[in-house]
């Protein structure tokens, strides 16, 4: 159920109205086969109330039928529409492989961590949480190579880096943040690093994007 409020609006419009519909028929198929309490039969029933039959009934679903899938056609391709475009930095960075990458050649291992997604007609938004063993050198050298690794996803990826931030040096950081454009797309990336002894940490990367207010 938690899934479905989180639904875009026409897609939720569309997850409640075909249910909505399914009961609609089912009601008027039971009321077809009944008829109202008192009524002898079908050819002695009160002239002045209308005999819902399954035939008639039918036909109303019949013509109603065509209604809803262009109903359903339509909200489908509001919300296709309207889906962000983003760069593909987000989803590459909610991804254990840079990490992987940067921390080969100390040994790197990683224990089960966590991350999740966020996304709206004008922003796309992942994080990500490592928590990182190594057999030889600090996490400092660690995070340096992460950076560069994340940079050179950007660039990869056609981004234009805009903004630099970095606490500690180029090799030995702490943490740090990149500020870019793709298109008519805004992005940041902010990774910090929590130390609890010289070869563990926990370290978390965040990327967001949005559509640019001057594209």
């Amino acid at each position: 159920m938690r899934r479905i409020w989180k639904l875009n609006t026409p897609l939720l419009a569309l997850a409640l109205t075909v249910p909505a519909e399914i009961a609609f028929c089912l009601v008027g198929f039971i009321a077809g086969r009944m008829g109202r309490p008192g009524e002898p039969s079908r050819r002695g029933c009160n002239p002045r109330v209308p005999w819902v039959s399954s035939l008639s009934l039918g036909r109303r679903l019949t013509m109603r039928t065509p209604i809803i899938i262009a109903f359903s056609v339509s909200l489908l391709g509001v919300t296709s529409c309207s889906r962000f475009s983003s760069s593909g930095i987000p989803a590459s960075l909610n991804s254990d492989t840079p990490m992987l990458m940067a921390g080969h050649a100390q040994g790197i291992k990683l224990a089960p961590g966590s991350s999740g997604e966020e996304f709206g007609s004008r922003y796309f938004e992942t994080e990500r949480r490592f928590y990182t063993t190594l057999s030889s050198g600090k996490i400092e050298q660690l995070l340096a190579a992460y950076r560069r690794e994340i940079e050179h996803i950007m660039t990869s990826a056609g981004a234009e880096i805009r903004e630099r931030g970095i606490t500690g040096t180029s090799n030995n950081v702490q943490d740090f943040s990149f500020g870019y454009t793709w298109g008519g797309t805004d992005g940041i990336v902010r990774v910090f690093s929590f130390t609890s002894t010289n070869n563990e940490a926990q370290i978390v990367m965040v990327c967001y994007e949005h559509q640019s207010t001057a594209g």
